[in-house]
């Protein structure tokens, strides 16, 4: 089993009403047939920015999907389902950090 781990940074202007908004959107990606199970989550910790004190990037929303094999999470980037998030989110999202591992 591969997990997918999505972290989305959305832009300023989008931080305070848009979490909703990429939620659903991410709940919408779920219905991918190649996507086994889909978790998402709003970061609930807010550091403050302290002078001299280099601390975590913490980003705005998270996303754990799990996928059968290699191959279905190699087939998810191109599926009608993720293209579409990718169309509709592109205009909110500041960074996303991504990352593959076996489980």
């Amino acid at each position: 089993m591969i997990r997918h781990i999505s972290i989305f940074e959305l832009k300023n202007e989008w931080k305070e009403n848009g979490t909703q908004k990429l939620i659903s959107l991410l709940e919408e990606v779920a219905s991918c047939k190649l996507i086994q199970k889909s978790v998402i989550g709003i970061n609930i910790t807010r550091i403050p920015k302290t002078a001299g004190i280099e601390t975590p990037v913490f980003g705005d929303v998270i996303q754990s999907i799990d996928f059968r094999d290699r191959y279905a999470a190699a087939a998810y980037p191109r599926s009608i389902e993720h293209q579409n998030l990718l169309e509709q989110s592109k205009h909110m999202i500041e960074h996303v950090t991504a990352i593959d591992f076996e489980i």
